[in-house]
């Protein structure tokens, strides 16, 4: 029984983990140059993934500034292809 209490000690999430679990709509900032922040969006969903290698931190959320860059195909003026390239953020 010692040894169980033991295990789970070691198991425990750390408090950065326990923090991630719980943000729920907070900012996306970007840094600026001078220091102050720019909010760009707001992430609703906040998830922490174990890698062999590293920690990723995976966000979901809403951007309020920026936009994509997408290939797109017509056939007889039909969009019948799209292919997101990349996101942009602006400020």
């Amino acid at each position: 029984m010692d040894s169980q209490i033991e295990t789970d000690m070691y198991i425990q999430r750390s408090p950065g983990e326990k923090a991630i679990k719980n943000a729920v709509n907070v900012p996306i900032e970007i840094i600026n140059d001078d220091g102050t922040r720019t909010v760009v969006g707001i992430a609703q969903d906040v998830k922490l993934i174990k890698d062999s290698n590293q920690d990723i931190i995976k966000v979901s959320g809403i951007l309020f500034y920026g936009g994509t860059f997408e290939n797109v195909k017509f056939t007889k003026d039909v969009i019948t292809n799209v292919t997101l390239n990349g996101i942009g953020i602006t400020k």
